[in-house]
């Protein structure tokens, strides 16, 4: 996820947050309005990914799209804003991106609602950029001067303001819509520093997650050593257990391998809409017989997959999950029977 998808991520977050507070029963339905700014359209960067986020919530997405992005009008795009937004009322809720966001305060500033639910205003800025008067042959600083924004009467319309910035951002710097966020009395959030703790709180949960899953792998070897039998000497044992994918199910495997001196076994496992197996024996059971490639070949094939490998380690994968319990039962029966 790049900064400016997290700040998309951060904004739904603050906006389904709002949302909750407006959700109540009544007559008006919550809207939330999704506005692009310069050189793009509905469908692009992550004005899709926030309409979908909202609809799964019950709440109505409207991205609005305004007319010829790579050359912006005023006119064109401020009349763009009247058909599809119309006056907003307090169960209106308005996300803007970029050029997107002054040419909304600027209207808001125009018609004067009285109430807005609320504002979610990414790269934001309210004035000239003095280090972008132009893009691509497009005069941004006139396209600014014709857009004055009330801040001010902003403020009485709402108390649910929040702007997103990023430091890495070239083409609206941030000191730009932290000017922004002063002037509306909003809540300017670093991406940088909200990047830096997700970051950190996804590496905490990783290690807690780790030592969760090297625990239930003890407890799980534990239960598979206990269901081991043994014939001429040597333990053999077929499973079903949990596990991710083929990574982690050879992690299994090993640690049933280094606690099963003499003995070979077959686990399989579910990942997705696939089943997985791998097969592992000692050099005793080797030496009387066993040849987990075959084994695990025969079980695949039971699953419609295949696979193989020596006669001392194999892995296969297989598409039919139902069947995953049969091909382990046929695995148990071929050691046996290659146990001489």
């Amino acid at each position: 996820m790049n900064r400016r998808q997290f700040c998309a991520a951060a904004g739904a977050s603050v906006l389904l947050a709002g949302c909750k507070n407006l959700t109540k029963p009544q007559v008006e339905p919550v809207r939330v309005f999704i506005i692009h700014g310069y050189g793009a359209t509905v469908d692009d960067h992550w004005f899709p990914w926030l309409a979908r986020q909202l609809q799964q919530q019950g709440i109505t997405a409207l991205p609005v799209a305004l007319p010829d992005s790579m050359q912006p009008d005023y006119h064109r795009w401020q009349d763009a804003l009247s058909q599809a937004v119309g006056m907003p009322s307090g169960r209106t809720i308005l996300v803007a991106h970029s050029l997107g966001t002054i040419s909304l305060l600027h209207y808001l500033s125009r018609v004067r609602p009285h109430k807005v639910g609320g504002l979610v205003l990414v790269s934001a800025f309210g004035a000239r950029i003095p280090t972008l008067p132009q893009i691509n042959g497009f005069n941004v600083d006139n396209y600014v001067d014709q857009c004055p924004v009330d801040f001010a009467a902003i403020r009485q319309m709402t108390g649910r303001i929040t702007l997103f910035t990023a430091d890495n951002d070239s083409i609206v710097p941030p000191e730009n819509t932290r000017r922004l966020a002063r002037q509306l009395g909003g809540k300017p959030e670093e991406i940088t520093e909200r990047i830096e703790k997700l970051s950190l709180a996804l590496k905490e949960a990783k290690q807690a997650m780790d030592k969760l899953k090297a625990k239930h792998a003890k407890d799980t070897i534990g239960d598979l050593l206990a269901k081991a039998e043994e014939k001429n000497g040597v333990a053999y044992l077929g499973a079903v257990v949990e596990a991710e994918d083929m990574n982690e199910l050879r992690k299994i495997a090993d640690l049933v391998k280094d606690k099963l001196d003499k003995g070979a076994f077959i686990l399989g496992c579910v990942s997705g809409d696939k089943v997985n197996f791998v097969g592992m024996a000692s050099k005793d059971a080797v030496a009387q017989g066993v040849h987990m490639g075959k084994v695990v070949s025969a079980a695949a094939k039971i699953c419609n997959g295949g696979g193989g490998g020596k006669p001392d380690k194999a892995q296969a994968g297989g598409k039919d999950v139902s069947k995953l319990d049969a091909a382990i039962a046929e695995g148990i029966q071929l050691i046996i029977g290659m146990l001489n």
